[in-house]
């Protein structure tokens, strides 16, 4: 119960500071997660924009930052190392919907790829599907949680 009352108030509060700001927040995933570090992660990314707003999504160790401001996922990265944090994924709002990444070729699901032979070319996909999905089971969460409008099929 208490899990999923903590999952409707930050989604409540994702709505409302989307409200607030001009442009669509930043999802970011990061690396280097430890209970009660968040906040570091958090000042570490309002020196960037302090009239900025975050909230922490801990079930999938991500940071939802909504500014006005545009980043580039070197420069989040550059203000996350000094408190200890890398940046697994970052996506920002699309202007045709949904999420964009930051940087398009970091941590691409893996796609089918169609070589005339279905049977092989469906082993290939599960195969590097599932190995993806264990490498990075909190970008997976955030895929069926619906961040993303590509979201792969299981």
């Amino acid at each position: 119960m208490g899990r999923s009352y903590s999952l409707v108030v930050s989604f409540a509060c994702l709505v409302m500071c989307s409200a607030t700001k001009a442009q669509g927040p930043y999802h970011i995933w990061l690396t280097g997660w430890e209970d009660g570090r968040a906040k570091m992660a958090t000042e570490a990314l309002l020196a960037l924009d302090p009239d900025a707003s975050v909230s922490v999504n801990n079930h999938i160790h991500a940071i939802v930052l909504h500014s006005t401001l545009q980043f580039t996922q070197g420069t989040l990265e550059q203000a996350l190392a000094p408190a200890g944090f890398g940046i697994l994924y970052a996506t920002r709002n699309n202007p045709e919907g949904g999420q964009a990444p930051l940087d398009p070729e970091s941590l691409a699901f893996p796609r089918y790829h169609d070589t005339g032979d279905p049977d092989q070319d469906n082993a290939d996909y599960d195969e590097a599907k599932a190995a993806w999905i264990a490498a990075y089971p909190e970008l997976y969460a955030a895929y069926k949680a619906g961040f993303f409008t590509n979201a792969p099929e299981e």
